[in-house]
């Protein structure tokens, strides 16, 4: 159990954000977490949300959600949802999920040592879809085939199927990516002494934790049309249509490498130049959403984050207190843009000699 003792939620917490340290309650634990004893080899952190109260009286309720990639023994690549609560007050948590029947060793699990509940991925509390999506002989019945070339129009043209997680927000988002494998139309009906080379075609697709995929690939679409074709500077992925009974919506894969691996002395200039004009554009559209946070908005909720900061981080309360004047001084009246969370550098990708891609 994670028992306070005088302690603040964030000094308990510590060790579950802290890889090392992770490690060895894991470890420690093995047979409870993860339903064997291998030898956990290597343990990194994907992802941590805290949740917190600003009073004293309410520390107790605090909970730490943390997406743990770990390589064991024989086995690599392993996610890890973990939910760490305080006091024990895991046990509740773990009395109001609803079980039904799980074969043995599945996850969740409750380790109340640990105070904690896991998911093994693609196990998720609020994704179930992620199941299916991540198991090609499942899957090949899914593809938008009516958006795919000539020669990929049912599951019996694939040649192969290949899936992998890209991106992991447990109980928000996911993006897995498709590699298909396929002989043409065109190549099958030739008569030729040797086979020709198949052909491969890269697919993404993006399920959230509620029924938004359809809401979100209409954005995607517009947003596409108006500053994603065409000959600008900017290129995104295209939509190829949703997916209801899913959840996802599909993206076609678009070409290149990373930029941030591509970005150099002699070039970085003019790519930087073209993610300024991209983003431009992006701000530009006139995609609406149906939610919209004003400048104030933001800065209220930055101004309770800092309160909470500033009850547990006293060593910093200096450099907290100037960013609360910082804020304070923000103008409040601002012109409405579309603000994409995906535009950053870990999304675009270089593509030939100063062209740049939007993976999203």
């Amino acid at each position: 159990m994670n028992a306070l003792l005088g302690q603040t939620p964030p000094e308990v917490f510590a060790a579950y954000t802290d890889p090392r340290r992770a490690q060895a309650l894991l470890r420690a634990h093995a047979q409870a977490v993860f339903g064997h004893t291998r030898q956990l080899q290597r343990c990194s952190v994907l992802h941590s949300t805290y949740r917190s109260y600003l009073r004293p009286a309410s520390w107790a309720k605090s909970t730490l959600s943390v997406c743990y990639r770990m390589d064991f023994d024989g086995e690599d690549d392993i996610v890890l949802y973990a939910k760490i609560f305080l006091n024990g007050l895991s046990e509740a948590a773990w009395a109001s999920l609803a079980h039904g029947d799980v074969p043995p060793n599945t996850v969740p699990r409750h380790i109340p040592a640990l105070d904690m509940i896991v998911w093994r991925f693609p196990e998720d509390p609020a994704m179930p879809q992620l199941a299916t999506l991540l198991a090609p002989e499942q899957m090949r019945g899914y593809l938008p085939y009516a958006q795919l070339p000539p020669g990929l129009c049912y599951p019996k043209d694939l040649a192969h199927l290949s899936v992998n997680r890209v991106g992991y927000v447990p109980e928000h988002a996911c993006t897995v990516r498709y590699q298909l494998t396929f002989q043409p139309t065109n190549q099958r009906a030739a008569p030729t002494h040797s086979a020709p080379a198949p052909q491969s075609l890269t697919l993404y697709a993006k399920t959230y934790r509620a029924d938004k995929a359809t809401e979100v690939c209409s954005r995607h679409e517009r947003l596409w049309k108006a500053a994603g074709s065409g000959a600008t500077a900017l290129k995104m992925a295209q939509a190829l249509g949703c997916d209801r009974e899913l959840n996802v919506f599909w993206l076609l894969g678009v070409t290149g490498g990373a930029l941030s691996e591509t970005l150099n002395v002699s070039n970085y200039e003019r790519y930087l130049q073209q993610a300024a004009q991209g983003i431009a554009l992006v701000h530009g559209s006139d995609v609406q959403v149906p939610a919209a946070v004003s400048v104030t908005e933001l800065s209220l909720q930055c101004l309770k984050k800092l309160d909470k900061l500033s009850a547990v981080q006293q060593t910093s309360a200096s450099r907290l207190e100037a960013i609360r004047e910082y804020v304070l001084r923000a103008p409040m009246l601002s012109a409405t843009r579309l603000i994409h969370g995906d535009f950053h550098i870990g999304q675009l990708l270089a593509d030939g000699l100063y062209t740049l891609n939007w993976a999203h």
